[in-house]
């Protein structure tokens, strides 16, 4: 029996007995529920601000209020009124190295803290999946004026930290204005580098562009986009990476960062003065530095954590049998994890039949069954939740072969490019952040390929090491990468120059990033369509990076947490969904 089938049956079994049932309940399996339709193709009802002048092109609606949030699964459920106080314990993945705030980092971890100090122009609901329906947050009032005008209402009263250099006073424009322009600036970005942000006044801000931009209040003011929150501009200090040190981290969120414990926790109090009346509930937020996911599941089980993310489905479904009162969420992956990326600017990768022959070497059904119980999905180049999606199946034959599980097809193309007897490459995974699903599909991969010839030497390395090195594209051969793809216009972007795709693929493809580019600037719902179909075709011809089955990310809290929602305590809409977090203890 060959080492790739060993491996599978291996990893099949450890699947089937940590979701066999517990003793005294049934086993439920725990799902990723599907996400709303995006917010592209099915807009939610969305407040279109009209102008103080007359625009140049009429705003498709009039102004309308914001939709009313339903309440969350734990409100419903209880009929208690929520309880003020307490600290609420959370697990930090990663020691949080200073950061600047308007750059992109990559690591959405070391975005944990800032998302409850500070704030964005918008937000998304905390329930959606997919944080694509938007809803207000610094902002009441927003919409298009023109196709080259957005303005946004901002709320009356909304205050910064009382802390110095800004001392508790009121944001204004001038805030939002000089913020969101560093963003632009800083993020370097091909998407929003001609956009400019502009006081209209002292609550109203225009942001002007060159023309229409794909869901650029999704993108640019609602969801975290890396470093798209409002800031006390006297806390900055007048040079790029002027704002690394934790103490500048003054903002309006629901929370106020009090101090560092190196390598143990940060640890935030209430924002008294915050904007929203009552909340937010707790008194404060202590981020834990946990890194590896054993630790912190034995820190949950003994009641020290009130929340824990990052779960896959066998630890959810391990767990679940054992924390009967604890509740959990789910939601769908829409991040390509682990994908192998690969040195495309090198022999032996530079070689389009080699890149098809590692795909076909990879059991992908083999991979779903065995670590994803048969739940996950097996994509090609997009997640399916994207609007435009295309399956495997949607591909025309002779493209779709090289998504086929086919040994002796891979061996033949590998003879072909000049290796009959295979070759010797690396393949370096994360062994802390993403949990034993990532190890175990990076083993897997890496076994499938032994099976064609291709001698893979495996190095696992901290989270520490990984985003130092392969995250950013610094390996040798293949890399266990996630690759985040959760909206059009992060994977568009993710195709331009030196941009996250790109980085950590080692691409050079001057027709791909043609067509990337297309998509940003294109509003027509058809053509966007037509442009992310022919994308995915183009991917599929070469073969770039190999992406895995897609399952779920998991999350589950203490009995006593009232008021949480998964997706948004995973990373995004921290601060929307803390400030209702109550503790029934």
């Amino acid at each position: 029996m060959t080492q790739a089938r060993l491996f599978w049956l291996g990893i099949l079994a450890l699947a089937f007995a940590a979701c066999a049932p517990a003793a005294q309940e049934t086993a439920t399996p725990v799902r990723a529920a599907a996400p709303p339709t995006s917010a592209r193709s099915a807009p939610a009802a969305t407040p279109t601000l009209a102008p103080a002048a007359a625009p140049t092109t009429a705003p498709a609606a009039g102004p309308t209020t914001a939709p009313t949030p339903k309440p969350t699964a734990t409100q419903v459920a209880s009929a208690q009124a929520p309880k003020t106080g307490g600290i609420l314990q959370l697990a930090a993945r990663v020691d949080e190295s200073r950061i600047e705030i308007h750059i992109a980092t990559g690591a959405r971890e070391l975005r944990r803290g800032t998302n409850i100090a500070m704030q964005r122009v918008l937000g998304t609901k905390p329930e959606d999946c997919a944080f694509t329906e938007i809803v207000p947050n610094l902002a009441k009032e927003w919409g298009w004026t023109s196709d080259t005008e957005f303005r946004v209402k901002l709320n009356q009263g909304v205050r910064f930290h009382d802390k110095p250099p800004a001392g508790g006073r009121e944001m204004t424009s001038d805030d939002v204005a000089y913020s969101l322009n560093r963003y632009f600036r800083e993020q370097d970005s091909a998407v929003y580098k001609d956009t400019k942000a502009e006081v209209v006044d002292r609550y109203t801000v225009r942001f002007v562009t060159k023309g229409p931009l794909l869901d650029f209040a999704l993108e640019a003011l609602a969801r975290d986009s890396y470093g798209n929150d409002v800031v006390a501009p006297e806390a900055v200090g007048p040079k790029l990476n002027d704002m690394k040190r934790r103490e500048q981290w003054i903002g309006t969120g629901p929370f106020v960062f009090e101090r560092y414990v190196p390598g143990v926790k940060l640890v935030y109090s209430k924002h008294a003065s915050y904007f929203k009346q009552g909340l937010p509930y707790l008194a404060g937020v202590e981020f834990n530095i946990i890194p590896e996911m054993s630790t912190r599941l034995a820190v949950f089980r003994g009641g020290k954590l009130d929340i824990l993310d990052g779960l896959g489905l066998l630890e959810a479904d391990a767990l679940k049998k054992i924390e009967t009162r604890a509740e959990y969420h789910a939601c769908p992956d829409m991040s390509f994890n682990p994908t192998l990326t690969l040195r495309n600017d090198l022999p032996p990768f530079n070689d389009i039949r080699v890149r098809r022959a590692l795909s076909m070497a990879v059991n992908r059904e083999g991979m779903n069954h065995a670590l994803l119980g048969g739940q996950g999905s097996i994509v090609a180049f997009m997640p399916l939740q994207l609007p435009g999606a295309l399956r495997i199946e949607d591909y025309a034959p002779e493209v779709r072969q090289y998504f086929q599980y086919n040994p002796a097809q891979a061996k033949k193309l590998l003879a072909e490019a000049g290796f009959p007897n295979g070759f010797t490459t690396t393949l370096h995974y994360n062994t802390q952040k993403f949990g034993r699903i990532h190890t175990s599909m990076s083993e897997g991969m890496a076994a499938s390929l032994n099976e064609i010839g291709i001698s893979v030497k495996l190095v696992g390395q901290t989270h520490a090491e990984w985003s130092q090195t392969t995250q950013p594209g610094d390996y040798p051969g293949i890399g266990a990468q996630s690759m985040s793809v959760d909206s059009l216009v992060k994977y568009a972007t993710g195709f331009l120059p030196g941009s996250d795709f790109t980085v950590k693929n080692h691409l050079n493809d001057p027709t791909l990033e043609k067509m990337a580019a297309r998509i940003l600037v294109t509003t027509n719902e058809a053509e966007v369509a037509k442009l992310v179909r022919e994308i995915q075709v183009y991917l599929a011809d070469k073969m770039y990076f190999i992406a895995p089955p897609m399952g779920g990310e998991f999350g589950v809290a203490q009995a006593w947490v009232k008021g949480w929602w998964f997706p948004a305590i995973q990373w995004r809409e921290m601060d929307v969904t803390l400030e209702k977090v109550w503790l029934a203890k």
